[in-house]
């Protein structure tokens, strides 16, 4: 399993705040369009995995975006993260909004109404872009990534993402063959949210029926917040890390699970963070839990929400086994461009030769800064290998092995 990133869960309020009035006025969500262009019902998008999220690219104004396809992002429109490249698109902002999301407080963000952008051969017009403030930590903690966009595709398109090809493809509805998409799998939508049925099956072996969020934005491969019933307890093993939301940080633990059905597919030892609501209580409407992308990789996976069902057929990462890293720490890119680590889990390879606020500067003798946050998680991924790291703590340099090691 990778490192948790949540970035979707958003909470947006129907309020704005205009220049001229200074106070809260209720506003009308604008209801969002796309088009197909030169005749065509359906096109091809390309997408990078980045940290086992799905990138694509949209343009805005001219100027190329990447954006996180996250099917838990509820708005018509986009989320941008404030940066000189946003800056450079030249949006025109009507109002000021709040702008919350696991953890943190919400941030007042700049809202572009009735904004427009494209992919080849489809157009989204009447959207609403909301942009963050200028943050430096987020900017490097979401490298490679300029925002979020989610309902704009899931609510008024098929779309069918193939994993192994890295191609996602959106049709008109209506018009594609539904014989060739697998399993169908019926869900329902409620707030613009997609919730899918699940039968979660604990350590202990109680089983929980459970409908999950399907969230493409969280990294993870299944999120369950104890505090929804009384019979969803931890199991025995666990180890404690933390996540980063879009406002701020989240304590979670990592622990396994015996199994999750979800159709007529079930996973079993499934590497699961748990949320016990003490850091950041869940949002109202993740009861249970959601469902994230180390899972729904795992699927050639069509949406059909206008239609409120998925399809789901087994790819060839059907079978691998759920992992955390196998080093033993949390790293963030530090302003230098090199990681730091900021957490070193107790028995890990990590914690006996690594602290936190280490700051590694080469890794199998290449600069740090010259390597991406998602090629240094893969790096920690393969069981039995030796990963070389030079770090440095209070003016010292160190070299130093690591020795990867399953931790849970």
């Amino acid at each position: 399993m990778k490192k948790l990133i949540l970035i979707s869960c958003l909470l947006i309020t129907t309020s704005t705040i205009s220049a001229q009035q200074k106070v809260p006025v209720r506003m009308q969500m604008p209801e969002g369009k796309c088009e197909f262009l030169n005749n065509k019902t359906s096109t091809a998008i390309p997408f990078q995995i980045i940290n086992n999220l799905i990138i694509i690219q949209i343009q805005l104004n001219g100027k190329a975006m990447n954006l996180v396809l996250d099917s838990g992002m509820p708005i018509d429109g986009i989320v941008l993260y404030g940066s000189s490249k946003v800056d450079s698109a030249k949006l025109s902002f009507t109002a000021k909004m709040p702008l919350g999301g696991v953890g943190g407080n919400a941030v007042l963000s700049d809202a572009c109404m009735g904004a427009s952008f494209n992919i080849p051969d489809l157009s989204f017009s009447n959207q609403m872009i909301v942009v963050t403030p200028h943050d430096q930590d987020r900017s490097l903690h979401f490298e490679g990534q300029d925002g979020i966009i989610g309902f704009s595709f899931f609510g008024h398109l098929i779309v069918s993402i193939d994993y192994e090809k890295q191609l996602i493809t959106v049709s008109q509805p209506g018009t594609i063959n539904e014989s060739d998409l697998g399993q169908r799998v019926p869900v329902e939508v409620r707030s613009n949210r997609i919730f899918v049925k699940s039968d979660v099956q604990l350590e202990n072996g109680t089983t929980i029926p459970a409908e999950l969020i399907i969230d493409a934005g969280n990294g993870s491969a299944l999120n369950l917040n104890t505090g929804s019933s009384k019979d969803m307890s931890l199991p025995d093993k666990t180890i404690s890390y933390f996540a980063r939301g879009l406002t701020g940080r989240i304590d979670r633990k990592i622990g396994r699970i015996k199994s999750i059905k979800i159709g007529g597919f079930q996973f079993n030892d499934v590497l699961s963070s748990f949320n016990d609501g003490s850091s950041a209580p869940p949002p109202p409407w993740a009861k249970e839990g959601d469902l994230g992308n180390e899972i729904l990789r795992r699927f050639h996976i069509t949406f059909d929400i206008p239609n409120r069902q998925i399809f789901l057929k087994k790819n060839k990462s059907y079978t691998e086994s759920f992992e955390y890293t196998m080093a033993g720490i949390q790293t963030e890119r530090a302003a230098d461009k090199n990681f730091i680590v900021i957490n070193v889990i107790s028995g890990s390879a990590a914690s006996r030769h690594l602290q936190a606020g280490d700051k590694i500067t080469k890794v199998n003798g290449k600069s740090s800064s010259q390597i991406s946050k998602d090629e240094l998680e893969k790096l920690f991924k393969n069981l039995g290998d030796e990963v070389s790291l030079v770090i440095e703590r209070a003016g010292e340099k160190i070299n130093t092995k690591l020795k990867l090691e399953r931790i849970i």
